[in-house]
């Protein structure tokens, strides 16, 4: 539907398109009772804690179909560079800017997902409120994530050429795929008003050039109301262990995924930079299956409940590497036989007893065996 870059592309209903992974649909913890500016305020601030988030460069947006309320609990989050670039890229004659995946068709009991061969990404929206733009096997772990935490859809609208990984994580959960839309249909849920190119805080702005005088009463109420957001603040604040250890995860996953060596300063970029290096070397090269991917055709085999994974790591020279303990010799040699039958090459690296744990401490080298 789009390629990853700056140029906006065309697409139906004449909608300008953006890379869905520069401008994820992320989720928040909000008091029901918090407006206006306060509400934006606390998000940004829960969002720069739990995503570790750049307050300079990154802009939120709610995330409100329709353009109506302001109890939102997602928000859009980019780079605000990547926004402007995207603003003057698009086409005049456009009726919005908005990201690819928002373009798929979809209801409240219906998750719809599009393969995109040219990209080769997948495109997702998991109901109204939840969407995103990956490739395949980092796809795969976001569904299976979304799947844990639920509530599951009814059906799968799927659009383009299945992926089996995919499929099969939709059947192992019963859920039906379909390729018919039925009554769903694009940007019939408010969506235009996501419109990337509108100020979503242009009507407060307004607002406040026009108070009057005598509205001073009502600007004190609005004062006490900012007070007693200080105080929300500080009980949120109460939460920053958590959320500390939540970045802590993060930026772990980061570390052992995406950025092995070097200092991480932004995660969304870094991220993003090697997923698309990830993308490229699986679109362009021979040299194998993906680090993500590969390790994806792993999780069936070394999720048995006889088997702990104790470490995953990935370096150009020497490919994947597991560090798995099982219960004796013999479920190594299983294992290793599995994994083989599941069509990856495995070289068994170090396979030793002893010491302080039980069982057997097993090394191995993956690689793609096709």
């Amino acid at each position: 539907m789009t390629q990853s870059g700056d140029t906006p592309t065309l697409g139906p209903e004449g909608v300008a398109l953006v890379p869905g992974e520069l401008i994820p649909v992320l989720p928040l913890d909000l008091p029901a009772n918090l407006r206006g500016s306060t509400r934006e305020q606390v998000a940004r601030r829960q969002l720069c804690d739990s995503a570790a988030l750049d307050p300079n460069t990154a802009q939120i947006r709610p995330f409100l179909l329709g353009g109506r309320g302001e109890s939102w609990s997602h928000a859009l989050v980019a780079n605000r560079a990547d926004i402007a670039a995207w603003i003057k890229a698009a086409p005049t004659n456009c009726r919005a800017v908005l990201p690819d995946y928002l373009a798929l068709p979809v209801e409240p009991d219906l998750w719809s997902l599009r393969h995109d061969v040219d990209s080769n990404r997948i495109l997702a929206r998991l109901g109204l409120n939840d969407g995103f733009a990956a490739d395949p096997g980092l796809a795969r772990l976001l569904l299976e994530r979304a799947l844990e935490i639920g509530p599951a859809p009814k059906s799968i609208l799927w659009q383009g050429p299945e992926i089996a990984a995919l499929t099969d994580l939709f059947d192992a959960a019963g859920l039906p795929i379909t390729q018919e839309a039925g009554r769903a249909k694009s940007f019939d849920h408010g969506e235009l008003a996501l419109d990337l190119r509108r100020d979503p805080f242009a009507t407060r702005a307004r607002l406040r050039r026009s108070v009057l005088p005598w509205r001073w009463p009502a600007l004190v109420a609005l004062l006490a109301a900012g007070v007693w957001a200080t105080a929300q603040t500080i009980a949120i604040d109460a939460l920053t262990t958590e959320k500390r250890a939540v970045q802590a995860r993060t930026l772990e996953t980061v570390r052992t995924n995406f950025v092995p060596s070097g200092p991480i300063l932004d995660v969304r970029a870094q991220v993003s930079r090697a997923l698309a290096q990830t993308r490229s070397a699986a679109l362009n090269t021979e040299d194998g299956l993906p680090p993500l991917t590969l390790f994806a055709a792993t999780v069936d085999v070394i999720s048995a409940p006889d088997i702990t994974p104790e470490r995953v790591e990935f370096r150009s020279e020497d490919g994947l590497r597991l560090l798995l303990e099982v219960a004796d010799f013999a479920a190594s040699e299983a294992l290793v036989s599995a994994l083989r039958d599941s069509g990856l090459g495995v070289e068994v690296i170090r396979s030793e007893a002893g010491g302080d744990r039980d069982g057997v401490t097993l090394e191995l080298q993956l690689e793609d065996g096709t």
